[in-house]
């Protein structure tokens, strides 16, 4: 049973001084409840566009996406958005910027402090709940912006290349933190990277994208088992399909769709 469904979704942007760039080609998908799903392809293939279209940011062209049978007409609580950049408060302590998704939606402080406080636990940040966002690292700032998203109880995340910022090992030390959290809340999660073993490690299965105009190549599930440690990636499985990956992006037509 699908959760979300795209039925021939295309965006296309009007250029300044007239002309139109087709962004996203007419894409069709479904995504199982529970499902990690890994979105790669080249720069400007629309990945990010796509994130956007299913958060309710960009308002789709042509087509349609539901959730749980219901179209997406704007943001909603059923999904969060992580973002490349933490984009938290300066000015907010931690908690507080947990707290602010809650507030929105009208939920009094009183409880929203204890809600937050749990989800501040849960991505072991707990004592650092009176800091300042400058006050923390990226890895840790990255941290408080899940548990922004999480506390609201979402039924879909959505990530865009979330780590692509932090250093070789504290994107790893992410990656596999991320990986610990799903596994205690099994939400949905659509993850957007261009990094193909990144992909190989997150997710489920890997929906490769073309070149502009953005459209679906392949999607491949990633038959590894979980839970899943480090040493995986220098498993002949996780190497194999890392080689197919990295082929299909540099074939030609791919690349000439790119240019």
């Amino acid at each position: 049973m699908a959760l979300i469904e795209l039925v021939d979704v295309g965006v296309t942007y009007r250029r300044r001084g007239g002309g139109e760039t087709i962004a996203l080609a007419r894409t069709s998908l479904t995504i199982a409840p529970g499902e990690f799903i890994c979105i790669v392809g080249p720069s400007g293939c629309g990945k990010t566009t796509l994130l956007h279209a299913l958060d309710g940011l960009q308002t789709p062209t042509s087509g349609r996406i539901l959730i749980d049978g219901r179209e997406i007409t704007g943001p909603g609580r059923d999904r969060a958005m992580v973002f490349q950049s933490a984009s938290l408060m300066p000015w907010r302590t931690v908690v507080r910027n947990v707290t602010y998704g809650l507030e929105l939606h009208g939920v009094p402080l009183r409880d929203a402090i204890p809600r937050a406080q749990a989800m501040i636990d849960l991505v072991g940040l707990t004592g650092f709940e009176d800091r300042h966002p400058g006050e923390l690292s990226g890895g840790m700032q990255q941290r408080v912006n899940l548990a922004r998203a999480l506390v609201i109880d979402p039924e879909v995340i959505l990530l865009d290349e979330p780590f692509a910022a932090l250093d070789a090992q504290t994107r790893s030390d992410m990656q596999e933190w991320l990986l610990d959290v799903w596994d205690d809340f099994k939400k949905t999660v659509i993850f957007v990277t261009h990094d193909v073993d990144e992909g190989v490690y997150l997710s489920d299965e890997i929906v490769m994208m073309s070149g502009r105009p953005g459209r679906i190549l392949e999607r491949v599930p990633i038959e590894l088992a979980r839970p899943r440690k480090r040493s995986i990636i220098t498993s002949r499985p996780f190497v194999g399909y890392k080689e197919h990956f990295l082929s299909l992006l540099h074939r030609p037509d791919v690349l000439a769709a790119a240019s």
